[in-house]
């Protein structure tokens, strides 16, 4: 094994599972905070003292949505050391952008930049030393393979079966794992099924760790001993928090999402083809380098993983493929002129005409949820996010609350996440913008959302929400409020937006009209909705400013969010 000098390396000796980056939790934040790095550390080593420097400036960004705190030098290696370095956008000591990593900020198809630093990430590397010769794979590839040849996976396929392959000489037998286990849970009714899989991951884990539970050895990450339960348990959360950040990684390329229907992590139907193209021309085995230079050089390079898209006669004929499906439904007129166009050209009218055929999608799905056809599946959404079913539930969370939103039908519905040409959501809303925004006649509305609960909750939306509200008030010309949705609103949130309607502030644009429900609220307002055979303009606002109202005269919040649960069954028929 070459000794390699500079950055410090990472050991994967002691590891028995393929692991993913949880830090930051998705990969556009990265983008970021990379700027934020070198546009201040540009020729300065990554040493402890600027680490520190670096966690202040991080903990004071509005666009920061983590927990960091100021001299915090673990936070920061935690934030730059895990993704931005590993996938190559910067190299440190000295701190410096590289190749790709202009790419990614350049603004322009990140998820170019991200597909080909995801094909490239390879166990073992410089930057991943394994001294027992386990592992030989690399890790984004052959999840997109498994994804490619099983024709979707579920998180729990992923996280019991995919995060085994730590060695591509694994493959063919961890198909076949999966491939009995979909046979076992098939024969099962659907309330046996959750509790096959909950023995299942029990199986699997004992399995992994089996050295580890005959030697008695149940020592965790967080504490210096343990029972066999805990260390069961914790090494299942382990699993499934990877498969999480595994997809969510992915789904970055935008070719793979998840299907909230067959609850798949599944290929793009539009992006098959581009799928399949990496799949056959990028080389499975690891590379083997002789020193870091060649490493780095290899990882900062922007082009030497070549796309489909890279492909002028490959790109034309996709460009021809989704004019003509657009033409047939009336989008647009005729195929667009692009027999003199480079390369850079032709991506562009690509990402024009994807745009086009999404903005058809969403507004075919918004007219389809206006039947209230989908009240059945909208409730069945929020049931799987509540089993832990779903991958990156906090997206689903979103995206399912737009529905419940749009399918109210009394104004325009805007959800701030992504979704792809499927129909399916890719990517939550971006930092410092609200999560669904409504307009209405007389009136503007936010959707916030969030699955955090107590403190948390409180933490990370205590000042976002009203700053974002205060934001839309000053924009608009409007009465503004905000509704504020969780899966359970925690106590110390309530108390806080109760007492905002009693608060002049000037930073948030006055009293803040923040009104907070649980799901199960949430969905008897629909259901009211839906029995009454819609709404009529106004009713919505009538009884937000009711419940408003009833903040300003009530004495504490408990008995406020008692009214607000009570009156949501007959909402339609309240009178400020």
């Amino acid at each position: 094994m070459v000794k390699y000098s500079g950055d410090k390396m990472a050991s994967i000796s002691n590891s028995k599972t393929l692991f993913f980056f949880t830090s930051p939790r998705t990969p556009h934040k990265m983008l970021n905070e990379i700027e934020l790095l070198v546009n201040n550390f540009s020729g300065k080593n990554w040493d402890k003292e600027n680490q520190k420097k670096f966690a202040s400036l991080l903990a004071k960004e509005v666009f920061f949505e983590g927990k960091i705190k100021e001299n915090d030098d673990f936070g920061a290696r935690d934030r730059i050391n895990r993704a931005p370095k590993a996938l190559g956008f910067v190299d440190l000591n000295p701190i410096k952008i590289t190749r790709i990593g202009k790419r990614l900020l350049s603004g322009k198809r990140d998820y170019e930049a991200f597909t080909r630093q995801f094909m490239k990430f390879q166990l073992p590397s410089p930057y991943h030393i394994d001294k027992t010769g386990r592992y030989s794979v690399k890790p984004y590839l052959e999840l997109m393979r498994l994804i490619y040849d099983l024709d979707g996976i579920t998180k729990h396929e992923l996280a019991m079966f995919g995060l085994q392959l730590i060695n591509i000489n694994l493959y063919n037998d961890i198909v076949s794992q999966i491939k009995k286990f979909r046979e076992e849970k098939d024969k099962k009714k659907y309330t046996k099924k959750r509790e096959f899989i909950h023995s299942y991951y029990q199986k699997i884990v004992e399995k992994i760790y089996a050295e580890e539970i005959r030697q008695g050895d149940f020592k965790l990450r967080e504490s210096d001993g343990g029972d066999l339960a805990s260390f069961l348990y914790t090494k299942k959360r382990n699993l499934i928090d990877y498969a999480d950040a595994a997809i969510r990684y992915l789904k970055a390329t935008e070719l793979v999402s998840f299907n909230v229907r067959s609850l798949k992590i599944a290929i793009t139907e539009e992006k098959k083809q581009d799928v399949k193209f990496l799949l056959d021309n990028i080389k499975r085995e690891p590379i083997i380098f002789t020193s870091d230079s060649d490493f780095k050089e290899y990882l900062f390079d922007d082009i030497n993983i070549q796309l489909l898209t890279d492909d002028k006669i490959k790109l034309s004929d996709k460009i021809k493929l989704i004019s003509r499906s657009l033409i047939k439904e009336s989008v647009i007129k005729e195929e667009p002129k692009i027999k003199t166009a480079d390369i850079e050209e032709l991506k562009d009218k690509y990402e024009e005409l994807h745009a086009l055929k999404i903005e058809f999608i969403i507004q075919k799905e918004e007219n389809n949820l206006k039947t209230y056809e989908e009240f059945d599946d909208i409730i069945r959404v929020y049931n799987e996010i509540s089993e832990g079913d779903v991958a990156d539930p906090s997206l689903i969370f979103e995206w399912n609350t737009w529905r419940v939103m749009a399918m109210l039908d009394d104004g325009r519905v805007v959800g701030n996440f992504k979704i792809d040409t499927d129909g399916s959501p890719l990517f939550t809303a971006p930092a410092n913008v609200p999560d669904i925004n409504c307009d209405y006649k007389d009136f503007q509305m936010i959707v916030e959302v969030t699955l955090s609960t107590g403190m948390k909750q409180y933490e990370m939306e205590g000042e976002p929400v009203p700053r974002h509200l205060g934001k839309i008030r000053k924009e608009k010309n409007k009465e503004a409020y905000c509704l504020f949705v969780a899966a359970n609103v925690s106590e110390a949130t309530l108390a806080h937006f109760f007492a905002l309607h009693k608060i002049n502030i000037s930073y948030y644009g006055g009293k803040s009209k923040i009104i907070p429900v649980d799901v199960s609220v949430l969905i008897k307002i629909l259901k009211h909705a839906k029995d009454k055979g819609g709404i009529k303009s106004g009713d919505l606002q009538r009884y937000l400013e009711f419940l408003s109202t009833k903040a300003t005269e009530l004495e504490n919040e408990e008995q406020w969010f008692d009214i607000i649960k009570r009156t949501s069954e007959n909402w339609t028929e309240i009178r400020v």
